[in-house]
């Protein structure tokens, strides 16, 4: 089974987040309007926990021969920081 890892360095922990949510397109980039993210996870316990210095995610439901975008996004309230990477 394919799958992709998301590893991040997390620059928020001393912000008191509340959680952190990861989301995937495979349409086009997250910065292009036809983009339609889905909610991958969201927590914050485990690896997406964003009281610690690092986080991770493994998503499993890939196709390989797919291209894939991901969004990171540590919130709080209506708060929020993210980075975006694409997979080919």
């Amino acid at each position: 089974m394919a799958s992709i890892t998301l590893n991040w360095t997390n620059n928020s922990t001393t912000l008191n987040a509340d959680g952190t949510r990861v989301e995937r397109t495979t349409q086009t980039r997250f910065n292009h309007a036809q983009a339609e993210p889905v909610v991958l996870a969201e927590s914050n316990t485990g690896g997406l926990d964003p009281t610690q210095p690092t986080g991770s995610y493994v998503d499993n439901t890939i196709t390989p021969g797919n291209n894939y975008a991901y969004r990171v996004t540590t919130y709080k309230e209506n708060e929020t920081a993210h980075v975006i990477s694409d997979f080919e």
